[in-house]
């Protein structure tokens, strides 16, 4: 481990310590999102989903190819 990750991992324990409950970038966009039924902020998301996602945003962009393919049938 680095130092730098070292010290980032420290001060994660010292904000758990506090109270915080750290969380991931998804689980905050979730969050917000609160469902995929909020149709004015889903594009958006979906958006910001498949360029920085890493594998949920890719999941996310084959399913939705695959949901507008069923549109068309």
């Amino acid at each position: 481990m680095g130092e730098g990750s070292e010290a980032h991992d420290m001060g994660v324990r010292r904000m758990v310590q506090a109270g915080a409950v750290p969380m991931t970038c998804l689980a905050i966009q979730g969050k917000l999102q609160c469902d995929w039924s909020r149709e004015e902020t889903a594009p958006g998301l979906a958006e910001i989903l498949a360029l920085h996602g890493g594998g949920s945003g890719i999941a996310l962009t084959l399913e939705l190819q695959l949901l507008a393919g069923k549109a068309d049938a």
